[in-house]
């Protein structure tokens, strides 16, 4: 009969539509424990702060090298976008593109005026001054107000000399020298007190329009003949077993490496002597500091030999301000 078969169809397909969804539940069950999984990998950190080097192991303490993060934060990621665009909502009309209220007679002017936007928390002005492709990332007035929650905001900014962009055509890259809040953590990675980068601006229409992010973005980095002075006052420190005044030396109070080095100067009486600076590839392993603040840290971090009576290691050190102070301990090669 029609209505009896009608039937039976419905319930096969009921059926089919449990097995579907238990095997959708699977498969959900097996990512939430992958993703279980990979956030219990992490690296070696050390607390001054919780007594002599204390050990943490985020995760299962196997005995093999840190997992790498494939996250990358680097210098160049702070610049001004930090890659983490805004979604635009639905149905947002892109908002039409009207210019500044006071049109920039150059290159220099459009960037000076773009950031000093920034500086004054005005998006809306420095808006009206993106190029094209800037506005087909950000097509409304509100996308971009909003992704200034993910910027790293001057403080400050030079402009400096402009050149012809690479290619020709109607660009320019205008050098800006730039002041920021010195930061350090895996997330931006490095966000120096003081870079430099080159804007690209382009002339179209007989109007200078400025791009969302720099091209290129480097640190500028405080005299490394600071670097051994620095280590040698936490050095010193760590010797009278003074962790809260070595921790005033240190980035923060957690250090990246091995707890022994840490606790050394503490526990072996005799000479400490404090080396040359070097780079993070001199590490037997620098994987540690790479995987937590990106492949860009060999560009800032640097390396200074610790000797000790039994005990030798490198401090690594980081730009904050005009100062070095130390992140992490590592085994020297």
């Amino acid at each position: 009969m029609p209505g009896a078969q009608s039937r039976r169809t419905l319930i096969r397909n009921r059926h089919r539509l449990r097995k579907r969804l238990r095997a959708g539940d699977r498969f959900l069950s097996e990512g939430r424990a992958g993703t279980r999984r990979l956030r219990q990998t992490g690296v070696v950190v050390v607390g001054l702060a919780l007594g002599v080097g204390l050990t943490v192991v985020l995760g299962g303490g196997g005995s093999g090298p840190p997992t790498q993060s494939n996250q990358g934060p680097s210098v160049t990621r702070f610049s001004f976008t930090d890659g983490v665009l805004a979604p635009v909502s639905p149905g947002e009309a892109a908002t039409p593109s009207a210019g500044p209220a006071e049109e920039p007679p150059t290159a220099e002017a459009a960037v000076a005026m773009f950031l000093q936007s920034a500086v004054d928390g005005k998006p809306e002005a420095s808006y009206a001054l993106l190029d094209p492709a800037s506005r087909q990332r950000f097509p409304t007035a509100a996308a971009w107000t909003r992704a200034q929650a993910n910027l790293t905001i001057p403080t400050g900014f030079e402009i400096g000399p402009s050149r012809a962009a690479f290619g020709g055509g109607d660009r320019v890259e205008v050098e800006v020298t730039s002041s920021q809040q010195p930061s350090l953590d895996p997330t931006r990675g490095l966000v120096p007190a003081l870079s430099r980068g080159l804007w690209s601006v382009e002339r179209r229409d007989g109007v200078w329009r400025v791009a969302a992010e720099p091209v290129s973005v480097a640190p500028i980095l405080p005299d490394e003949a600071g670097a051994p002075v620095a280590v040698t006052q936490w050095v010193d420190r760590l010797r009278a077993c003074d962790l809260q005044g070595a921790a005033s030396l240190q980035v923060g109070t957690y250090l990246y490496g091995p707890a022994d080095f840490v606790r050394a100067p503490c526990q072996e009486a005799g000479a400490w002597t404090v080396g040359a600076t070097t780079g993070l590839d001199s590490a037997a392993d620098p994987r540690d500091f790479v995987a937590a603040f990106g492949a860009d840290a060999g560009t800032w971090a640097r390396l200074v030999a610790v000797q000790g009576p039994r005990t030798d290691f490198f401090a690594v050190v980081a730009p904050m301000g005009e100062a070095w102070q130390v992140v992490g301990v590592a085994h020297r090669s």
